[in-house]
């Protein structure tokens, strides 16, 4: 063979570093957060291999990467073995799984989850907003807080109410919070090991066990009293519903309300947390952002036909999520053989696709790193790759919920925002850091004020 041909036989590899010992890898990704990617994207462009043994990682920042994985050759991008490791906590839910169980899924619980339906759960997440706004009258208001701890109570309250058809006592909803942080530290953990040891006895384990058995008993205990009264509109009763004609057992129920405890309350929490920061931080759009809130809802509480008005509102939930995708990035493992932009991707490779750093790259948005949300009232949109701005994500396992998460966000907020005025120290600054959701390392302090 000529010295061409071997050029030509010789698969085109992306740029990366190589570690012969895979621990370096995870021990960086551990150690450095959103530093470590930032670092190889700078170093090495927006697709990056790092090459390890006994299989790739590739690092991904790219609109049109992101579309090959998630659209065009979607059927070769599994969950695969990296999500494997997590079924130890939410078993064969819609998250987890794939496949045929995932499409049986999908079939059974999209319908809920239809645009043209949220409208009917308006009256959930108002009444779930004026239990938040009465919390923070009885504990928060006029002292400084971690607003994410407000945000997910009330996120839980709405996950009761709609979801489950019942509200939750503050007793079940504290052991619920808990359960959550001890469960998400858990599964953290699962993923940041080169290899998963759920069976040792260390103290993340332990209390990451202790949490499953809550939360599952916890939510077995839901679904009896759902069984005990009339059928309702929430999501429980549509799936008893697939329970009792066979279709679905009681224990891949329990998975799929696992599911929507944690991914329908903690991703929509951070976001509304972060939408007051932004807000606090900047009094002169806050101040614009009060006045279209008044003039809109005039001291009522909102309607599904407001949210549409709710213009300035809107384009802060829109920054808030391309600053802070909730769901920072994602992870696939390449069933066969594939190339991504010219570069070969060996079958079993590990793709992250890297949504955060698309969203503050300076290819597509001009100022990235600052809060601008008049940037999503122009054509500037317009301009950009289609999947430059992703906080959902994309194809077929876009996120199913991405339609009622919004709405949420728009109606606490604007519910919370009707009473109070946010205030935030000038020195304090999020720190996020990438998991399985992103997550904030200090919470979000903030100071709410009565509204005269």
């Amino acid at each position: 063979m000529t010295a061409a041909q071997k050029r030509l036989a010789t698969p085109n590899r992306a740029p990366g570093p190589r570690y012969l010992n895979p621990l370096k890898h995870f021990q960086e990704s551990k150690r450095g957060g959103l530093k470590y990617p930032a670092r190889l994207f700078e170093q090495y462009g927006p697709i990056v291999e790092i090459k390890t043994f006994p299989q790739s990682w590739f690092l991904i920042n790219s609109p049109h990467a992101f579309r090959h994985i998630f659209i065009d050759n979607a059927k070769n991008y599994t969950k695969g073995k990296l999500f494997e490791r997590l079924k130890i906590i939410g078993g064969n839910g819609l998250f987890f799984s794939d496949g045929d169980v995932w499409k049986k899924n999908r079939r059974i619980i999209g319908p809920y989850f239809k645009r043209g339906n949220m409208k009917h759960y308006v009256n959930a997440v108002v009444a779930s907003g004026r239990k938040g706004v009465e919390y923070v009258d009885t504990k928060y208001a006029d002292q400084e807080f971690d607003a994410s701890e407000l945000t997910h109570r009330i996120a839980l309250y709405v996950v009761g109410r709609a979801f489950f058809g019942m509200e939750f006592s503050e007793q079940r909803l504290d052991r619920l919070l808990q359960a959550v942080k001890d469960s998400s530290r858990f599964g953290q953990s699962m993923l940041q090991s080169v290899v998963a040891t759920p069976w040792l006895p260390t103290r993340v384990n332990r209390q990451g066990k202790q949490s499953l058995k809550v939360m599952y008993g916890t939510i077995d205990d839901l679904i009896t009293e759902g069984l005990q009264r009339e059928k309702g509109a929430d999501l429980l009763s549509l799936l008893l519903e697939s329970v009792k004609s066979g279709e679905m057992s009681r224990d891949h129920l329990k998975d799929e309300m696992w599911t929507i405890v944690n991914a329908g309350h903690e991703t929509t929490a951070t976001t509304m947390a972060l939408m007051l920061y932004h807000i606090g931080k900047d009094p002169a759009w806050q101040a614009e952002v009060l006045a279209e809130i008044d003039e809109v809802l005039e001291g009522r509480d909102p309607t599904f036909a407001d949210l549409s008005k709710l213009q300035k509102l809107d384009w802060t939930t829109k920054e808030t999520l391309r600053l802070f995708p909730p769901a920072p990035g994602t992870a696939r493992q390449a069933v066969e053989d594939d190339e991504i932009e010219s570069y070969h991707v060996p079958a079993g490779s590990i793709v992250q696709t890297q949504f955060y750093f698309a969203h503050r790259d300076t290819r597509y948005w001009d100022k990235p790193e600052e809060f601008n949300p008049r940037r999503f009232a122009t054509e500037e949109t317009d301009n950009r790759p289609e999947y430059a701005y992703i906080p959902f994500g994309a194809g077929g396992r876009r996120c199913l919920g991405e339609h009622f998460a919004y709405m949420e966000a728009l109606i606490v907020v604007a519910m919370l925002l009707q009473q109070y005025r946010v205030d935030i120290r000038e020195d304090f600054e999020v720190e996020p850091y990438l998991a399985v959701a992103l997550r904030l390392r200090n919470g979000v302090r903030v100071s709410l004020h009565k509204r005269s």
